[in-house]
């Protein structure tokens, strides 16, 4: 055979492989080409989606800081309307509505709550620019994109709750307000020339200025209570109890006992008025009951109810002493645990802690280990406080309930250097909201902080007639002891620990003191981080009045404290 005669066919077989093989190349090629366009798509809208969801976000974190500098913005009722039931607008729409489907399981049921909430429309110019903050140095591009931010709120202000388990709703009239509120931010990032955007919704909430409530005993002291006279103690019909209605009254609450001497008496407040009768006996103010003349039936009363030294303990004192015999009834008035008393007045007073119990004892919880459950060493750490002159953000090394109240804003500090004087005299009648008042200085390292040297305001308070209103109750903060006092005040006493200490004595329950003279009237209750007494002839009393204590806690004129509330965050919402 001649092999020569073959290579024809052979050159034609392998041209057409040759070109086989160039076109699957180049349909190797086109097809890299498409992957490579995709990707560089997906790559720009990537890039758009992280720069939209970016521009949201900042208008969240722009938004609360403009209600953060700007309070009053928030509580004038201009900037306001209420959002309609079917109202899916900007921004009203983000509140949800009928409840969500978070697992599956099927849908939760949910309070119909956007008819009582209010859109923010207080922006400058016409139709929707009302709805939007007039937030500063507006972004109007990013990533080399012009670009824009749309946000705008819904406030919900807080109802008063009836009782400890009513469900939280929104308020749609001042009556029903309390100081407490939460704040939905809507924002929306816009790329406005490439059809880009993301909306984001976050709540912003506050927690009020007290971590107590209206269901307390009138009388709270961590150290003994010894009552001389005839004081009259009005019971707190519920306090010992869960839920409105639990029928356990509670007059005294104390970790260490209760001696009495001379004629005093608890009672109801029924009880209470019915022993009044005289032209200055039950008063009216806006609707709340008050009685200066009143006083609790002798034979009646839940203690105490036989003069002389007999120990006649009613259910309604709650103390610790070792289960004294009870002169008056079949058994004697048992112990509390101690694990059921507070181990921190300051922190059942207000949401911060302030002390730490650091030694416990032996032995347990019993009647002989009074350091049990007791905090008796203060937590001290770096605090940040607005100056009280030229409120530049200060820095000092000071006990955390001191700190605590250095932050309230709006509160009245007599101590601090500033128009302690007039802060001082101007206290009575007209007064409101929360009162600070300490004649030693705030130091740090025995050095006195931001000039707050402390001011004697005893004397001042000794000689008063009336601090508050039952409709506009006070809380008075006093750092010390506050004795031979007989003004009648309508709200909250809490006699602090001075600001120096830095341990308390298990055995007192601290160095603060209340003493209370005849005539001495506490509408609300008494809270005393030591010991409390009364004497000085004549009647003094402390009466617990639920609704003193709720226009207090809810006082819409107290400056609530701002935060993220979790799970909050969602960008299910589009605009």
């Amino acid at each position: 055979m001649n092999p020569s005669k073959l290579r024809p066919n052979q050159s034609g077989s392998t041209l057409i492989l040759v070109i086989i093989l160039l076109l699957l190349a180049s349909l190797f090629v086109l097809a890299s080409l498409n992957v490579g366009m995709f990707e560089q798509r997906t790559s720009g809208n990537d890039y758009r989606a992280k720069i939209v969801q970016e521009l949201a976000e900042s208008g969240i974190h722009q938004g609360a800081e403009f209600f953060a500098l700007n309070p009053t913005v928030r509580t004038t009722p201009a900037n306001w309307e209420l959002c309609g039931a079917s109202d899916t607008t900007f921004p009203c729409g983000a509140i949800i509505q009928t409840g969500i489907d978070p697992d599956g399981a099927g849908p939760r049921t949910a309070p119909v709550r956007r008819a009582s909430m209010y859109r923010y429309i207080g922006g400058t110019g016409t139709g929707f620019q009302t709805r939007l903050l007039n937030l500063p140095g507006a972004i109007t591009s990013s990533g080399g994109f012009p670009a824009s931010q749309q946000v705008g709120a819904v406030l919900c202000r807080i109802k008063r709750p009836s009782g400890p388990t009513e469900t939280t709703s929104c308020a749609t009239n001042d009556a029903d307000a309390s100081s407490i509120w939460a704040l939905t931010l809507v924002s929306k990032g816009m790329l406005t020339d490439e059809g880009a955007s993301s909306t984001v919704v976050s709540t912003v909430g506050s927690y009020g200025v007290f971590n107590t409530n209206s269901n307390i005993p009138p009388l709270i002291a961590s150290g003994s209570v010894d009552v001389g006279g005839g004081i009259q103690i009005v019971t707190a019909p519920n306090a010992g109890g869960v839920g409105t209605g639990s029928g356990v009254p509670v007059s005294v609450w104390t970790r260490l006992e209760m001696n009495k001497s001379g004629t005093p008496n608890t009672c109801y407040f029924e009880d209470f008025l019915r022993q009044g009768g005289t032209n200055s006996g039950p008063q009216y103010f806006d609707g709340i009951t008050v009685c200066h003349t009143c006083k609790c039936p002798g034979d009646g009363s839940l203690s105490y109810p036989k003069s002389g030294n007999q120990a006649c303990q009613g259910m309604d004192i709650v103390d610790i002493d070792n289960n004294e015999a009870n002169d008056c009834a079949l058994a004697p008035n048992l112990d509390i645990r101690r694990a059921e008393f507070p181990e921190d007045l300051f922190a059942f007073v207000f949401p911060k802690r302030a002390w730490n119990d650091v030694d416990q004892g032996s032995g347990g919880d019993t009647y002989a280990n009074k350091q049990f459950h007791f905090a008796e060493t203060r937590i001290v750490g770096e605090c940040k406080f607005p100056h009280p002159v030229t409120k530049a953000m200060t820095t000092a090394t000071l006990p955390a309930d001191t700190c605590y109240l250095l932050n309230l804003n709006k509160a009245i500090h007599i101590g601090d250097g500033v128009n302690d004087a007039a802060e001082c005299n101007a206290i009575g009648a007209g007064s409101r909201g929360l009162i600070w008042v300490h004649s030693q200085p705030i130091q740090s390292g025995g050095t006195t902080i931001a000039g707050m040297a402390g001011f004697d305001c005893t004397t001042q308070l000794r000689n008063l007639d009336d601090i508050g209103t039952p409709s506009h109750p006070v809380a008075l903060i006093y750092d010390g002891t506050l004795t031979q006092v007989h003004f009648r005040l309508y709200g909250l006493l809490f006699v602090r620990e001075p600001n120096a200490s830095t341990t308390l004595n298990a055995d007192t329950g601290g160095s603060a003191e209340l003493g209370l003279n005849g005539g001495a009237t506490i509408y609300g209750a008494a809270i005393v981080q030591g010991r409390i007494s009364s004497g000085g002839g004549g009647t003094a009393a402390i009466v617990y009045n639920e609704q003193v204590l709720s226009n207090l806690f809810n006082d819409p004129e107290l400056p609530p404290s701002p935060t993220a509330l979790p799970g909050a965050w969602t960008d299910r919402v589009r605009y």
